[in-house]
């Protein structure tokens, strides 16, 4: 009996987990966290996540306007901010009020965009009390500077796509086929789309 071409993918008969990122520049993160260009992309993309020990089809819904969305049946969340925009994170905590508030999902991320020379101060410790009370987990796209360093509630270190691919590529997600991952290619880390560290790297080494 000839081998069938689909027996190293992820059943089809898999239902997608459903992923949301939702906020300014979605388009962008979306797209970084599949590795493909913001162009070639829909508001709702099918893509499978491969790790070392799973592969998980993933549903990933892209809104641009937090207020877009309308409903809380995701398996994981990723809302986007900017701390030095006035309103951003409200509208964080107005989506998650109206939206999510009911929301079961595993994942919830708090995804700063912001420039890394823009100061942290009190619009992170905001963020960061609100995200700890409803269990959101405050991530940084971009790399802080030392004078903020102090200021982050976490490992200085966590910072752009490899952090969000991690909190991501941690979670066990409802789709995930185990025997499908033994014979997948790990998904790779493409480059960030919202800027490149490397010249904050070559900062830490003046």
């Amino acid at each position: 009996m000839p081998k069938q071409a689909n027996a190293d993918k992820p059943s089809r008969l898999t239902m997608a987990a459903k992923l949301l990122v939702a906020g300014p520049e979605a388009a962008v993160i979306a797209a970084a966290i599949v590795g493909e260009e913001p162009s070639t992309l829909s508001n709702i993309i099918q893509w499978t996540l491969v790790t070392k020990y799973y592969a998980a089809p993933l549903s990933i819904e892209v809104f641009s306007s937090l207020s877009d969305v309308v409903t809380s049946d995701y398996e994981a969340v990723v809302l986007l901010f900017k701390r030095h925009e006035d309103g951003s994170l409200n509208n964080c905590q107005e989506a998650h009020r109206a939206q999510l508030h009911d929301s079961e999902a595993d994942v919830k991320l708090l995804l700063d965009l912001s420039d890394p020379h823009q100061p942290m101060h009190a619009a992170n410790s905001d963020a960061a009390a609100w995200g700890a009370n409803l269990d959101y987990e405050l991530l940084h796209w971009h790399m802080p500077t030392h004078e903020d360093i102090n200021l982050l509630s976490s490992d200085p270190t966590d910072f752009g796509l490899s952090r969000l691919h991690e909190a991501l590529s941690t979670h066990m997600w409802s789709s995930m086929d185990t025997d499908s991952a033994a014979r997948a290619k790990p998904t790779v880390v493409s480059r960030p789309l919202l800027g490149d560290h490397d010249d904050d790297d070559n900062d830490d080494n003046d």
